[in-house]
């Protein structure tokens, strides 16, 4: 079985949102109709969630994911900014492969700007 598995390790140069300055990150991994949410923390400057979700392939309804950074808030959580990853240019490893070397990614904001 193939299985897609998506890191979600930390962020920095994170903006501000709220009125205060501050920022209550969380995570969303979309892929199609199956998606993970990480936990958010309050005020954090350098958050780090190092989780991993894993999704079986042949399930995957979609050919784009999805990893959107949101602030979190009382009635709805609000959009920092996304990146997107065409799933059919994503490597295709076979265990005992050693693990792909972690990559920073630049978000982009509603306009498409990073």
């Amino acid at each position: 079985m193939l299985v897609l598995y998506v890191r979600v390790g930390r962020a920095r140069d994170r903006p501000r949102m709220d009125r205060n300055g501050s920022l209550d990150p969380l995570v969303e991994v979309r892929v199609g109709n199956d998606k993970g949410v990480t936990k958010h923390f309050d005020k954090n400057e350098h958050p780090e969630w190092n989780v991993v979700f894993a999704f079986s392939r042949d399930r995957l309804q979609a050919s784009v994911l999805d990893v959107k950074v949101k602030d979190k808030d009382l009635v709805k959580d609000d959009f920092v900014g996304i990146v997107r990853f065409d799933l059919h240019e994503l490597p295709t490893r076979v265990p005992p492969d050693s693990p792909l070397a972690p990559q920073w990614y630049r978000l982009e904001d509603k306009k498409g700007e990073k």
